[in-house]
């Protein structure tokens, strides 16, 4: 199954995602220290401030209890999950290193990419950018571009659409800014990320994951709408099992969360663009009954969502990903995936929620809660 924990150095500092009403801060160096005499991970209770005693068999035991925890949901299809305290590095994982499919989740990429640009002064928040009707793309979104208006939209709320309500129209437009999927994956290399793949943009992957093969022309909503619709039963089915075969478009748990960390921490953009990003992570609009569902009322969560269409019995992959602020200010990146679903999305999101509440629940050190 492969559950795992291990540890990674300690870091001192990093800006990012914060107790509510805080905004953005620096962990403190305090709360690690205290952490570190105890030989431990988190408070004993959010309650109790980490440079008190405290007692290391209560918390050893609540995380070594959480695979079993993790093992025993049942998502439907294949659940991987993992869980990365970010300022001590301990992990506990449930098939942490094996590949899922990301979804929209690979707009966290795109995003880091953007900033990254945005950072070395190759692309402007403040730029504006034409849309046509040609550019629009399939797939839900609460709060469509409109083309239509022929109007300009800033490279600042492509940003926010993207990434809030999972728009693939201004993902698709940004990709284009970057220069392509390739450059994503490029990217991520460069900074040393491994174990995640963007090798299409929203128009193909779409499109190839429903049976139809690509074409520009064809990536238009319309067209693609049309020519999806028409894919004949037998024909959906094998796309969408050579889709789930495809390591193209996946990361492992273990990746993402080592992504999401070394955010957190500020490694990978400047102090600026990772406020920016996890700023706009934070106010996400989907995925209310994934990751959310599972965290107390009023943590923060700074997270992106992913789904693939449903055929039949069967969705492809639905996923969280996700930094959350534990009580004593210190943070939790989880990566939930969830492959083959064929149970209803109820059982899938609520095992990423049981999952997340697991996990919080254990590093926090506030043991199992009543669920919501």
């Amino acid at each position: 199954m492969g559950d795992l924990m291990r540890t990674v150095p300690v870091p001192r500092k990093g800006p990012g995602i914060a107790r509510a009403g805080a905004a953005f801060v620096r962990p403190m160096r305090s709360f690690v220290m205290g952490w570190l005499a105890c030989s431990v991970l988190v408070a004993c209770h959010p309650s109790v401030p980490p440079s008190e005693p405290c007692a290391p068999s209560a918390r050893d035991a609540a995380l070594g209890a959480l695979p079993a925890r993790l093992a025993a949901l049942d998502a439907g299809g294949v659940l991987g999950f993992a869980a990365l305290h970010v300022e001590s590095g301990k992990r506990v994982a449930v098939r942490g290193a094996q590949r899922f499919p990301m979804q929209s989740v690979f707009k966290v990429p795109v995003a880091l990419a953007l900033l990254a640009n945005v950072d070395a002064g190759r692309e402007r928040l403040e730029a504006e950018v034409a849309v046509g009707p040609a550019d629009l793309r399939s797939g839900p979104s609460p709060d469509p571009l409109d083309p239509h208006a022929g109007g300009t939209y800033p490279v600042r709320e492509l940003l926010r659409l993207m990434i809030q309500v999972s728009d693939n129209t201004a993902t698709d437009l940004l990709v284009g800014r970057l220069g392509g999927p390739a450059r994503v994956t490029s990217h991520l290399r460069a900074v040393g990320l491994e174990g995640i793949d963007v090798s299409r943009t929203e128009g193909e992957l779409i499109l190839e994951a429903h049976g139809v093969p690509y074409a520009a022309e064809s990536a238009v909503r319309s067209t693609a709408d049309r020519l999806i619709a028409a894919v004949p039963a037998p024909a959906r089915r094998a796309a969408s099992a050579a889709y789930l075969a495809d390591p193209r478009d996946t990361a492992t748990p273990d990746a993402m969360v080592g992504l999401l960390a070394r955010l957190q921490k500020g490694e990978l953009l400047s102090a600026s663009s990772t406020r920016t990003l996890l700023d706009v992570m934070t106010g996400t609009k989907t995925g209310a009954k994934r990751l959310r569902a599972g965290l107390p009322e009023g943590v923060v969560l700074a997270h992106k969502t992913g789904t693939s269409d449903r055929f039949e019995e069967l969705r492809d992959a639905l996923g969280d990903v996700g930094l959350v602020v534990l009580p004593d200010g210190t943070h939790l990146a989880l990566a939930a995936f969830v492959a083959r679903s064929t149970k209803g999305d109820d059982q899938a999101e609520r095992a990423i929620a049981e999952a997340a509440r697991a996990a919080y629940e254990a590093f926090a050190g506030s043991g199992p809660g009543p669920s919501r």
